[in-house]
């Protein structure tokens, strides 16, 4: 069960996620005065990468706009993902994309 940050082994319909993993990037734009100094700064391009693994089927695809964990918002692009299979063991899955969150 997911804890109150989102964070958890959860079991969707005929998945299991075991691990998510979520980094958050922006670019700093920095300005200075006429002296030098520091004036202002502003985050630019604001994005949210993901990484989702776990066992079981997957129906996120390359591409697809959803599958995006818990707390990620925005446009979301799913840009890798990989399934593999063995027969020892539950198919798994792995996928990976970005999320930005002031795109339109």
């Amino acid at each position: 069960m997911p804890s109150a940050n989102g964070f958890g082994i959860q079991a969707l319909a005929g998945t299991l996620v075991e691990s998510v993993e979520i980094s958050y990037d922006s670019e700093t734009k920095t300005l200075m005065d006429r002296e030098g100094n520091f004036s202002e700064a502003k985050l630019m391009d604001t994005s949210i990468g993901f990484t989702v693994r776990g066992a079981g089927t997957s129906a996120v695809a390359i591409g697809g706009t959803t599958g995006a964990p818990s707390g990620v918002s925005g446009k979301v692009v799913v840009t890798s993902v990989k399934r593999t299979q063995t027969n020892e063991d539950y198919e798994r899955f792995e996928y990976s994309g970005t999320a930005y969150p002031n795109a339109s």
